[in-house]
């Protein structure tokens, strides 16, 4: 039993390298704990730039006519 201990030891940290490398690839696939995916933000940006711009066209105050 005494000289399984190091494979014992390499299998327990490459379990436990296995396990974080998982939880971090998931971190970085939902964009949480401060990782950002770039194009979803774009995205955003761009679904609230036109949100924006819809609702100017539909508030009479940003007409031509008026100003």
């Amino acid at each position: 039993m005494a000289e399984h201990y190091p494979e014992l030891i390499g299998i327990l940290l490459l379990l436990i390298f296995a396990v974080t490398m998982f939880y971090q690839g998931t971190m970085i696939i939902k964009g949480h704990r401060g990782y950002i995916h770039m194009d979803r933000e774009k995205q955003k940006m761009i679904n609230m730039r036109k949100r924006v711009e819809d609702l100017m066209k539909k508030d009479s105050i940003y007409d031509d006519d008026n100003f």
